[in-house]
Formats: C-alpha cells, sequence, structure tokens
C-alpha cells in the first residue's frame, strides 16, 4: 500500500505542474489535446518497449517497468527544458479565458463548497472513466492470455497509435468553438458517446460479432474519447465560461485523486480477494456499466450548469 502511494504522487504532480503551464490559454486545446494524446501512444509503446527490453536484453519482469522508465528519461529532461521557455498568457488569452489565479487553502475549500453538487456531477464520470481505462491499460495483455491470444511485441503499440489517432481526429476540431458554453456542451456529448461505444463494442465481441483485436481498439478510443477532455480541455473551458477564480490544473488533480484513489481500492480488493482475478469478465462488466452510468450522470451535470447560467444571465449585472 505504501509503494502504491508513492508511487502515485509523481503522477499527478507531473500533470498537475505540466498542466498549469498551458492552460487559460486561446491555444489550451490544441495543446492540452497534444499532451493527452501523447500518454495513449505511450501506454502502447511503453508496453512494447517493455517486451523488447524482457525478450532482447533480458530485463527481470519485475526490472522491467524502472528499466523502461529510465530508458525514456533523457527525452522527458529535454521536453522539460522545453516547456520551462514558455511565455505566460498573453493579454487577449487572458480576456477570453479568464486570468488564471493559484488560490489559498481556504480559497480552495470554499470552491469546492461552493460546487460541490457540479463537480460531483463531473468528477463521478471521470472515477468510473479513470477505472476502466486503468483496468483496460494495465490488464490488456491478462485479458488477451485469457482469451487465449499470443501477441507480438508491437500488438500494443499498434492498438494504441490507432486509439491516438482515432481520439486526436475526433477532438481536434473542437478547438475551433469559441463559445465556451457550446464547447461545454459539445464535450458533455462526446465524453457520453465515448462511454456508448465502450459498452457497444463490448456487447458485439460478447456476442461474437467482433474479435478481441478490435474490441481493444474500440473500447480504448471510446474510453480515451471520454477519458482525455477532463484531462486537458473540460475544466478550463468550465472556468472560462463560468469566470469563476481558479485553475483547472487544480481541479484536474482533485478529480485525479478521486479516480486513482478508486483504481488503487480495486487492485487492492483483487489482490486480496480469494477467487482469482478474471480480468475479461470484470472489463466487459466495466465497459457496461459505463455505458450506463457515465451518460446519465453528465445528462445530470449538464442540466445543473444550464439553469446555473441562466440564473447568473438573469441576475442584475450578469451576462
Amino acid at each position: 500500500m505504501a509503494c502504491l502511494f508513492v508511487n502515485g504522487l509523481p503522477l499527478g504532480m507531473i500533470w498537475g505542474l505540466i498542466f498549469g503551464f498551458l492552460e487559460g490559454r486561446r491555444l489550451t486545446e490544441f495543446l492540452g489535446l497534444g499532451m493527452s494524446v501523447s500518454f495513449i501512444f505511450a501506454s502502447g509503446w511503453t508496453k512494447s518497449a517493455g517486451v523488447y527490453l524482457m525478450g532482447r536484453w533480458g530485463v527481470p519482469e519485475l526490472w522491467m517497468p524502472a528499466v523502461t522508465a529510465l530508458s525514456f528519461l533523457p527525452l522527458l529532461g529535454l521536453c522539460l527544458t522545453l516547456l520551462a521557455s514558455l511565455p505566460p498568457p498573453s493579454p487577449e488569452d487572458v480576456a477570453e479565458r479568464s486570468e488564471r489565479v493559484p488560490m489559498d487553502g481556504a480559497q480552495r475549500r470554499r470552491f469546492l463548497a461552493g460546487n460541490a453538487l457540479p463537480l460531483a456531477l463531473l468528477i463521478l464520470p471521470y472515477v468510473l472513466l479513470t477505472v476502466y481505462r486503468d483496468l483496460r491499460d494495465t490488464f490488456m495483455a491478462d485479458v488477451l492470455k485469457e482469451l487465449g491470444v499470443r501477441p507480438d511485441p508491437s500488438f500494443f503499440a499498434k492498438v494504441e497509435t490507432l486509439v491516438g489517432l482515432g481520439v486526436l481526429v475526433a477532438l481536434a476540431g473542437l478547438w475551433w468553438i469559441r463559445d465556451h458554453w457550446k464547447a461545454l456542451g459539445t464535450y458533455h456529448g462526446l465524453i457520453s458517446l465515448g462511454a456508448l461505444l465502450v459498452g457497444g463494442s463490448t456487447l458485439a465481441f460478447q456476442r461474437g460479432w467482433i474479435g478481441p483485436a478490435p474490441w481493444m481498439v474500440l473500447t480504448g478510443l471510446g474510453g480515451y474519447l471520454g477519458y482525455v477532455p477532463f484531462n486537458s480541455v473540460l475544466f478550463d473551458r468550465l472556468l472560462a465560461a463560468t469566470r469563476q477564480a481558479g485553475t483547472a490544473a487544480f481541479l484536474i488533480q482533485v478529480a485525479d485523486s478521486v479516480g486513482y484513489l478508486a483504481s488503487a481500492s480495486l487492485y487492492l480488493q483483487r489482490t486480496f480477494s480469494h477467487g482469482s482475478p478474471a480480468w475479461t469478465r470484470l472489463t466487459q462488466s466495466g465497459g457496461l456499466a459505463l455505458a450506463v452510468l457515465v451518460p446519465i450522470l453528465l445528462a445530470g451535470s449538464w442540466v445543473f450548469l444550464r439553469a446555473s447560467r441562466r440564473v447568473t444571465e438573469d441576475a442584475p449585472g450578469g451576462r
């Protein structure tokens, strides 16, 4: 449990710190999408790199994650150096996206208390998507093994490359939507569509209409179509639309902390349960649940946001 905790710290810290450089800009959509899609590609490429290191260089399985990570460390250093050279948001960026002012502890507590219901309706779908993404991503090899499939090392890279390209094509055009409320509504619809794609492709696989490889591609496409907006642009658009003081990086880290707590709880439950893990069955059940719960929660979120927008606009001095 201590190792799970320590492992989670750099993940949440790095993502929030990096996105803090990118938010509040007219190009945030484009930059955040590129940042998010990168970890889809990385998911497949690191798996393939790990298999290669074990097979070609004889790296022991327990040391494979550390050696794989170290091999990418020089590239990480180069990219962080380039990131640090970015200029701050321009006055035009601030006028369109609102100024992003870091909050102290008291301000964060007030923000969360004042937005408890809409944030809960947004964070709960993200938690479900995070757990499903982790389940599919971490145990893809185990699912394939249970299905009797023995993929070559390049299989994972090919699958996630197709998924990454699909998500990039689906989300790239949304950068052109300048109205923040229209963009928020579009993201709500796309996330729901992604959850329905996961459920539909899982049902098709259960009935024998598609094979394991297409199932992996379609569940990845649907899962990341829902997951990526939360990690890159949804909260940025939310702050831009409501003009509330705060940072998207803070909201992303709040959502991440709840999401990864749920993922870690799932791992612990499966590890210490007496039954042997059946990752295929669990992945299928999770995909079907995702298709039902995520659209319902996001429908409630959108109804609440629309109602709060009308109250704001009808108030004296409202926009």
